[in-house]
């Protein structure tokens, strides 16, 4: 039996997680602007075109509509700003989760972690994540625009205008902003808990305490794990203490099977768990 046990608090890097939704709210409402501009720029043109489609049968209009989501697209440019961006996020998340554990482990010189050093710089993950969020935004900007471009061709084949379609054209762009919001706050969870687990167990760290907000925000199947001892190697199981011997079935008590920030907008974080013996 170890002769102590050091826990490691850790804290979620709100400020950061804060400083990128920031970011992504931006970033949605330039491209809403521009959407908006691109629409009342190809309003006549196309109002024109359909007028001329219900005389003629003929389809130019739908090309001009699609002419008009091409120029909306991500340009190179503006891509490979994007994925700048992210990466820089992403190094924000892993100095933060290697600072926590690198200030406690030198205060206290813990032996277990000597090689904390020595910690890959972990940027296969980034990277990957770095990708993954480009192509979530990447499409969520594709769907709002598809959802609008399917209003106006909508409201265009019922005899309508551009004009009469713009409530529902509003609620499609608030539609994209809670998804951008969605991106923000559980991506950035989702990379917290992946290098969380990474430099737990490159150093040799098996076990963690799991630790919640403690807010009514909390879900039952997060709130009943707070405090109990947990393992990065098997998300399924559970001890009370670290004196049992037997592991629980962490859906015996409802407990969900992930690590802590893994979850959908999940806030919850790890403590370290390190025996000296």
């Amino acid at each position: 039996m170890p002769k102590k046990i050091i826990i490691i608090k850790k804290s979620f890097p709100s400020r950061a997680s804060s400083g990128y939704r920031a970011f992504l709210v931006a970033f949605q409402n330039k491209q809403q602007q521009k959407l908006k501009a691109m629409i009342e720029a190809y309003t006549v043109r196309l109002q024109y075109l359909a007028d001329r489609e219900l005389r003629n049968d003929v389809a130019d209009w739908e090309q001009e509509l699609e002419r008009m989501l091409t120029e909306l697209g991500l340009t190179e440019v503006a891509y490979t700003a994007l994925i700048t961006r992210l990466r820089e996020e992403g190094e924000k998340v892993r100095r933060h989760v290697f600072n926590q554990l690198v200030t406690v482990v030198e205060d206290r010189k813990v032996p277990i972690v000597k090689g904390y050093a020595s910690l890959p710089e972990n940027k296969a993950i980034i990277e990957s994540w770095a990708k993954e969020n480009a192509r979530l935004i990447t499409k969520m900007v594709d769907d709002e625009q598809q959802r609008v471009a399917s209003i106006i061709s909508s409201n265009f084949r019922n005899g309508k205008k551009i004009t009469d379609a713009r409530k529902e054209i509003q609620t499609a762009l608030n539609i994209s902003k809670k998804r951008a919001d969605l991106i923000a706050q559980n991506e950035y969870g989702n990379l917290y808990g992946q290098l969380e687990k990474q430099n737990n167990q490159q150093l040799g760290i098996q076990y963690y305490e799991w630790n919640t907000r403690l807010d009514e925000r909390v879900r039952r199947s997060h709130k009943v794990l707070e405090g109990k001892i947990c393992r990065w190697d098997d998300p399924t199981v559970y001890k009370d203490s670290l004196d049992d011997k037997q592991w629980k079935k962490r859906s015996s008590i409802g407990g969900v099977n992930l690590h802590p920030s893994q979850d959908i907008r999940c806030r919850c974080v790890s403590y370290s768990i390190i025996p000296e013996f």
